[in-house]
């Protein structure tokens, strides 16, 4: 492996910028990038003698995050208790509430378990509405239901509390 060169203007000391053809891509892949840290990555220009952009002050070339996210989820809906199974067909009826507006979201999975607290399996396909009729519940069961918000970015809400079914 060749040794970089280093310059000597004036008192200074300086490794000269060096074109990377990868950056003529106007991209660049950090391979050696861990999940879930966040990276600031500073770039400059080159230009054809080799004269580095900003590189008197290099806190004057910006600096960007390459790693953002939101935290903001969509609330929880609530389960209601159970009411009635539905009539004149089989299954259970599971209806929710969400305490703000549902015009940010895109809809609700619902999901069963026979345990409270682990064993859910989606059984709904996206509902745009504040209620599912679960046509496989069995006669005799026990089921226990959550639920989850969708907003329009795709981001799920926590689990609402599991709440139980009796058919």
């Amino acid at each position: 492996m060749e040794k970089p060169i280093l310059c000597s203007f004036g008192s200074r000391i300086l490794m000269p910028p060096e074109a990377m053809t990868s950056s003529l891509k106007m991209s660049y892949l950090d391979k050696t990038a861990k999940p879930n840290k966040i990276y600031w990555y500073r770039v400059t220009a080159l230009d054809w003698l080799g004269n580095e952009s900003e590189s008197a002050n290099i806190l004057k070339i910006p600096a960007v995050s390459i790693f953002s996210f939101s935290a903001k989820l969509p609330p929880a809906p609530v389960v209601l208790p159970q009411s009635a199974s539905v009539r004149d067909s089989c299954g259970l009826l599971v209806r929710w509430n969400l305490a703000v507006s549902l015009s940010g979201l895109k809809g609700f999975l619902v999901y069963r378990s026979y345990k409270a607290k682990s064993g859910y399996r989606q059984v709904s396909p996206l509902i745009h509405g504040q209620q599912y009729t679960d046509n496989s519940a069995m006669h005799g069961a026990s089921y226990w239901y959550t639920v989850q918000a969708i907003n329009k970015k795709g981001r799920l809400s926590k689990p609402s509390k599991a709440v139980i079914h009796v058919y």
